[in-house]
């Protein structure tokens, strides 16, 4: 009677639910359109797609990506960079076919628009102020980074609104 209720326990225990879970629609529109811009951002820039970031819940509420990059890179190079990017994943989303009913708020916008680009040596070393270690686009505004050698964090952080940086860009 035991080793019966051993194997019962164990069968039932080790079995494998039926897979049920459907990936929601919005998360499917949303990696494709990750998918075809990470990579052509990538290839314009001469840059290594390391990750995607979104806030999905519910919709597709934010979008992203996380870049690598050897530099150093002056802020207006990060700057131009940056913008570009987010305009490109901006129009992409706007321009898809039927994504309105997937957006937590139409239209896609620049504050919807997370995007992280870490700054390497050529050997894969961090790179130290007075030279950019990260820039960042979030919340409709961009952030430059340094980081202090042999310190915790970061040394500078300079921060612009989006529409500063159009600004800058003469545009």
């Amino acid at each position: 009677m035991m080793s019966l209720i051993l194997i019962l326990m164990f069968s039932f225990f080790n079995s494998n639910p039926p897979d049920t879970y459907q990936t929601p629609m919005h998360i499917k529109v949303a990696d494709s359109i990750q998918e075809a811009v990470g990579d052509r951002l990538a290839a314009r820039h001469k840059m290594k797609l390391i990750g995607q970031s979104g806030a999905l819940f519910d919709a597709i509420n934010e979008l992203g990506f996380r870049f690598q990059v050897t530099g150093p890179k002056t802020k207006d190079e990060l700057r131009g960079i940056l913008v570009d990017c987010t305009e490109e994943l901006v129009n992409a989303v706007n321009q898809t076919e039927g994504i309105s009913q997937y957006l937590g708020s139409y239209p896609f916008t620049v504050d919807k628009v997370d995007l992280i680009i870490f700054l390497y040596d050529e050997h894969m070393r961090d790179i130290y102020y007075p030279s950019y270690a990260t820039a960042f686009v979030n919340s409709g505004r961009l952030r430059y980074c340094t980081l202090e050698e042999g310190g915790m964090g970061y040394k500078t952080r300079e921060y612009e609104s989006y529409e500063e940086a159009l600004k800058a860009l003469g545009r």
